[in-house]
């Protein structure tokens, strides 16, 4: 789905992620132990960050994420050409990018704390909490975009996902599950669709539809992807104001999701009356 992935993806990080999945896929590396290198990357740029003013260590903090991002890519694709992939690899490589920015939090909390503000735990606490949030309604617009265009409506309705066995994942796999579905609207377009049982014709002009109709609306939502945050926390960094970096995250981010929820809100209520149409 190149017209929906972020500049940055396309052009940088996803070619070199795929040479290097495609070296991997000739050794024993398993795709989880991508996973993991990437997390130990995340820790390098946490402990550089935490050092933001001394020397050149956030351009290092910045350098060990731009690390972090290419084997985040290189551990699906990793995961696809060996046949690995599972549900239990899913929910790693989620909890894997979750501890890669716990990593570079924890560096700006403690950074911080030791500056003189013992408020900054709480104001993590929101800003992560924003993250969280933001980063599963991000995936679930990616994935809705996947379904509409390129493989929704072909037959039965599809079944979830299955969940990872381990206790642990599959409450974290629960739990993102959950944010993201918590303000779709385009769920209940999804059962009209279903329940009308367009032929084929039908369901070629609805993908259609989709694509020419969603395709700007989701690339905007590539400002709150990782790549994003990533480019933001070395901003902030490089300037001195770690501090400014939560904030931003749980103000300008937040603001910036309210206005595109209203947005989607909108293109569905468009998208249920262009289906009513195709059957009349």
């Amino acid at each position: 789905m190149l017209e929906i992935e972020d500049y940055s993806n396309r052009y940088i990080f996803h070619p070199i992620s795929t040479r290097l999945a495609g070296v991997l896929a000739k050794t024993w590396v398993h795709p989880n132990v991508v996973s993991f290198a990437g997390v130990f990357f995340g820790i390098l740029a946490g402990i550089e960050y935490y050092h933001y003013d001394v020397g050149n260590s956030a351009l290092w903090g910045f350098f060990y994420m731009l690390i972090w991002h290419v084997l985040d890519g290189a551990d699906g694709q990793l995961a696809r050409l060996t046949g690995k992939a599972t549900a239990t690899g899913r929910a790693i490589d989620g909890l894997a990018d979750h501890l890669v920015f716990l990593a570079v939090y924890l560096g700006f909390v403690f950074t911080i704390y030791d500056k003189g503000n013992p408020y900054i735990f709480w104001i993590a606490l929101l800003a992560g909490a924003a993250h969280a949030m933001q980063a599963s309604m991000l995936d679930r617009e990616r994935q809705t975009y996947r379904f509409w265009v390129y493989s929704g409506l072909a037959g039965e309705e599809p079944k979830k996902p299955p969940r990872p066995k381990n206790p642990i994942l599959k409450g974290l796999h629960i739990y993102f599950q959950f944010i993201a579905e918590m303000f779709d609207s385009n769920e209940t377009v999804k059962q009209q669709a279903y329940e009308m049982k367009l032929d084929p014709g039908q369901r070629e002009k609805l993908a259609s539809y989709y694509k020419k109709n969603y395709v700007n609306y989701v690339h905007v939502w590539t400002s709150l992807s990782p790549n994003a945050h990533t480019l933001a926390i070395f901003v902030f960094a490089y300037i001195g104001f770690p501090l400014g970096f939560f904030l931003f995250e749980i103000i300008a981010l937040n603001f910036l999701l309210m206005i595109l929820l209203i947005w989607k809100h909108s293109k569905d209520a468009k998208l249920s009356a262009y289906l009513t149409s195709l059957k009349e």
